[in-house]
């Protein structure tokens, strides 16, 4: 019985082993990947916007997918038909995913390679931390480089709407704990060149009970960010936001630990009253009994004592996961590497360790009772 017990503990002990690699693959590359500019338009010239509604939709990050960005602009020419030459910076790589219209007739447009990005369309270095920490990076590693659209809109005299509607990647920063953050700015900037701006509405939606922090000011009812302004409120709008942890996730992640901690005590003890069970029944043989080994049933309860402390400690790393969304898990980072090599040293020291307390205790039993 004893050599099959060995036999499975060290089967899930190279199980454990096995899933080393897996833990050190997740860690290769950079912390932070994909985001890219997405800013106000370049070249509006001698034309009035009186007011600006600026939704940004972060639902879609749920999903890791991009988000929607749609900027309406209430315009007001006062003086003769002027022909503007516009530059989008549309967040996505994909034209298709940009559409513009000037009172609901659609304006085409096409992507600029080769046009230098204006200076105003730079990237706000960092974006605010959540749970108190400091900001985080932006944009440094893995981002995609901006491909301006050009477009050329004739605006007539009189008051018009400008509608500019988009996909937007968002950055993803694996630094985040339990979830990845997603990272996301709306570059404001290049309104401070506009002839007037008159304010601003913002809106944002964020997927449901996600966290958020932002630069401005805005009030959050629901899952949704607002705020109005009557000038522009910074260089730009800059947020981290993450997926909120149930509280589910954190009396599995707390009561699975020591769960783990105590499995390794009551394994020992288990060992110490396997071997005083051991030493009693020794006492009881008659003189002239053959010897009987002891070492045996003292390794048994050594590894099956180690057995459950491994088994819980696989539970302790990987079951509070599976309380979390699947696709914002974070990954990055060598904690759980750590966790699972302190789980097999822990293990094999509880084999050792259990398999020696049970000896002795056999045989102090066995000599007590014998006297």
């Amino acid at each position: 019985m004893y050599q099959r017990v060995q036999r499975w503990f060290w089967l899930v002990v190279a199980f454990g082993v096995l899933l080393l690699p897996g833990l050190v693959q997740a860690n290769v590359g950079p912390p932070s990947s994909g985001g890219q500019v997405v800013a106000e338009p370049v070249g509006i010239q001698e034309i009035e916007i009186r007011w600006e509604v600026l939704q940004i939709d972060l639902r879609p990050l749920a999903e890791n997918e991009p988000a929607m960005v749609v900027a309406e602009y209430q315009l007001e020419n006062h003086g003769p038909e002027k022909s503007l030459n516009l530059l989008f910076a549309s967040g996505s790589a994909e034209v298709s995913q940009l559409t513009v219209t000037l009172d609901e007739k659609p304006i085409p447009s096409q992507p600029a390679p080769d046009t230098p990005l204006p200076e105003s369309w730079q990237p706000p270095k960092e974006t605010p931390g959540l749970h108190g920490d400091p900001p985080i990076s932006y944009l440094d590693y893995g981002s995609q480089p901006a491909i301006p659209h050009a477009m050329t809109v004739v605006i007539p005299e009189g008051s018009h709407k400008l509608r500019v509607q988009y996909r937007a990647e968002a950055a993803v920063h694996r630094y985040g704990r339990p979830t990845i953050y997603h990272q996301f700015a709306y570059i404001l900037a290049p309104a401070r060149a506009w002839s007037r701006f008159g304010g601003m509405d913002v809106k944002i939606q964020l997927p449901p009970g996600w966290l958020v922090s932002c630069n401005l000011a805005l009030q959050r009812t629901g899952d949704v960010l607002a705020g109005r302004f009557s000038e522009l409120p910074a260089d730009a709008i800059a947020l981290t936001t993450q997926a909120a942890v149930s509280d589910s996730y954190g009396v599995a992640n707390e009561g699975l630990f020591w769960l783990y901690l105590l499995s390794a005590v009551f394994g020992l003890a288990f060992c110490w009253k396997r071997g005083r069970h051991t030493g009693r029944e020794l006492a009881k043989l008659p003189s002239e009994s053959p010897p009987r080994r002891v070492w045996p049933t003292s390794l048994f309860a050594g590894i099956l004592a180690g057995l459950t402390t491994f088994a819980t400690g696989l539970l302790a790393i990987f079951v509070p996961d599976f309380l979390l969304p699947a696709n914002q898990i974070t990954h990055y980072g060598y904690g759980k590497f750590f966790y699972l090599f302190g789980v097999i040293y822990l293990s094999s020291n509880v084999v050792l360790i259990g398999f020696g307390v049970a000896q002795l205790t056999s045989r102090w039993f066995r000599k007590r009772i014998a006297v």
